[in-house]
C-alpha cells in the first residue's frame, strides 16, 4: 500500500526572535495549561519551589527530573532502614506541583504534606501510624473511597516492612506511603509515582533519576573525598568551603566506591520529547550535575531537537565555593560534553542571568565563541532580592518555550 503523504510528520528547522516575557504566549497558556509546552527542569531540591508553584497557572506537562540521592533529614531513616532511593525530594516537588484547589484533593494534600511529631513518644507514634493504615485516624477518615483503601494499604505495606527500631520521630506520612508503594512495587519507584501523582492531582511529571540506592561523592581541589550529599550541601552540616574539583555516583553510603549508572528509559523518553530543557539553579553539584551522572543522559539531552538554557544561582552556594555564574556554566559543560562526537551547542544555547549580574568578559567571548549565548534581563526583583523572583523566573521560561 503507498502511503499517504499528506499524513506523514515532517520535521524543520526553524529559527526565531522572541520576547521576554512574551505576554501573548503566557495569555496563551494561562487560558489552556492542560495544552501548555513540555518544559524540562533538571532539579532537585528547594530552589525551585517558588517555580514550580507559579508554573502550573500556565501548563500542566513541565517534567522535573530530580535527584535521589539525599542523605540527610527523615529520608537518611528511611534509607537506612530500607536500602533505597530517598524520596524526599521527590515528594516535595509534587506537593509543590500538586492542585490544591477545591477541584484537586485538599484532604490528600494535608495527609501526605504531614509530618509526625519528632519528639512524641515511640509508642505514640506507632499507634498513630496504626491508626492511618486502619482508616480511623483524623487525618484519612474523611478522603473519599477508594482513595482511602489505596492508602490505607501503603500505609499497611510500610508498617509490615518496618524495623522494630525505626524512629517515627519527624517522618514525613507522603514519605511512608512512598517508601510502602516502593516496596509492594519491587522496589520500583515509577508506578508509585504516577499513583501518587494521580491521588494529589499533580500538574506535571515528577521523575527519578535512577530509583537504585545509590550515593553522590565528591573529589575536592586537595584530592580530599565526602561521600554523602549532606555533607557535599553544606546545610545539615558545616561546609566543607573548598572548591570540588569532581562528583561522581557511589554504591556506598560512607565510602566512594564509583559505580556505573545507567537512566531509566522513562526519562531519556521524556528528555527527547521535550520542548525546552532547563538546568535550573539551586544546589550545583547535587540538585543538577547530579542530575548527569547516569550514562544516557548527555547523549539524550544533545540529540533533542529543543532549546537548552542554563540558569546560575544569583548568588553562590556552599557546592559552587568560589565559582562565579559563568564559571559553573563551563563545568556544566564539561558533564555535558564528557562523550564523543558532541558539540557545544548540542547541549547547551543560552546561559540565563540576572540583568545585574556582574560581567565576566573572559568567560563570555569563551561561550560566545561556541555559539552559546550569554543573556541579561531582569531575574531579580526588589522584594525577592537577592534572590530569583519566581514570576520573573516562570514568565522568561515560558516564554523561551
Amino acid at each position: 500500500m503507498t502511503e499517504n503523504p499528506f499524513k506523514t510528520k515532517y520535521t524543520i528547522d526553524i529559527t526565531r526572535n522572541i520576547s521576554i516575557p512574551s505576554d501573548i504566549k503566557l495569555a496563551r497558556f494561562k487560558r489552556s495549561p492542560d495544552l501548555g509546552p513540555s518544559i524540562l527542569f533538571f532539579s532537585g531540591g528547594s530552589a525551585l519551589r517558588g517555580v514550580a508553584k507559579k508554573i502550573i497557572e500556565y501548563t500542566h506537562n513541565t517534567v522535573h527530573i530530580m535527584t535521589s540521592f539525599d542523605s540527610g533529614g527523615s529520608s537518611a531513616e528511611i534509607r537506612k532502614a530500607f536500602r533505597m532511593l530517598s524520596v524526599g525530594d521527590l515528594r516535595a516537588r509534587m506537593m509543590d506541583l500538586a492542585d490544591t484547589s477545591v477541584l484537586g484533593n485538599p484532604e490528600i494534600y494535608k495527609l501526605f504534606s504531614h509530618r509526625f511529631q519528632k519528639d512524641d513518644p515511640c509508642e505514640k507514634l506507632r499507634l498513630q501510624l496504626k491508626q492511618l493504615s486502619l482508616g480511623t485516624h483524623d487525618l484519612i477518615k474523611n478522603i473519599e473511597q477508594p482513595l482511602k483503601d489505596i492508602i490505607q494499604a501503603h500505609f499497611d505495606y510500610f508498617i509490615r516492612s518496618m524495623p522494630q527500631d525505626f524512629n517515627l520521630g519527624g517522618a514525613s506520612l507522603g514519605n511512608l506511603i512512598l517508601t510502602g508503594g516502593f516496596i509492594n512495587n519491587n522496589r520500583k519507584i515509577e508506578p508509585v509515582l504516577f499513583l501518587f501523582s494521580k491521588l494529589v492531582e499533580v500538574r506535571g511529571t515528577v521523575c527519578a533519576v535512577t530509583d537504585s540506592d545509590y550515593h553522590l561523592a565528591a573529589i575536592y581541589e586537595d584530592e580530599t573525598t565526602v561521600t554523602g550529599q549532606k555533607h557535599i550541601t553544606g546545610k545539615e552540616v558545616t561546609p566543607v568551603g573548598k572548591k570540588i574539583q569532581r562528583v561522581f555516583i557511589s554504591g556506598h553510603p560512607y565510602e566512594p566506591r564509583e559505580v556505573k549508572v545507567t537512566a531509566a528509559p522513562s526519562v531519556i523518553k521524556k528528555i527527547n520529547d521535550a520542548e525546552l530543557i532547563i538546568y535550573s539553579y539551586g544546589s550545583f553539584y547535587s540538585s543538577l550535575i547530579a542530575n548527569l551522572l547516569p550514562d544516557g543522559i548527555s547523549p539524550a539531552i544533545a540529540a533533542a531537537q529543543c532549546p537548552k538554557v542554563y540558569i546560575p544561582n544569583p548568588q553562590g552556594d556552599p557546592e559552587s565555593f568560589g565559582l562565579r555564574p559563568l564559571e559553573t556554566a563551563k563545568i556544566l559543560l564539561s558533564y555535558l560534553t564528557d562523550f564523543e562526537n558532541v558539540i557545544a551547542t548540542s547541549v547547551l544555547n543560552i546561559i540565563l542571568l540576572d540583568i545585574n549580574t556582574p560581567e565576566d568578559p573572559e568567560m563570555e567571548l569563551f561561550f560566545h565563541r561556541l555559539g552559546i549565548q550569554t543573556v541579561r534581563i531582569p531575574l531579580v526583583s526588589e522584594k525577592s532580592a537577592p534572590f530569583y523572583d519566581a514570576t520573573l523566573i516562570t514568565e522568561a521560561i515560558l516564554s523561551m518555550s
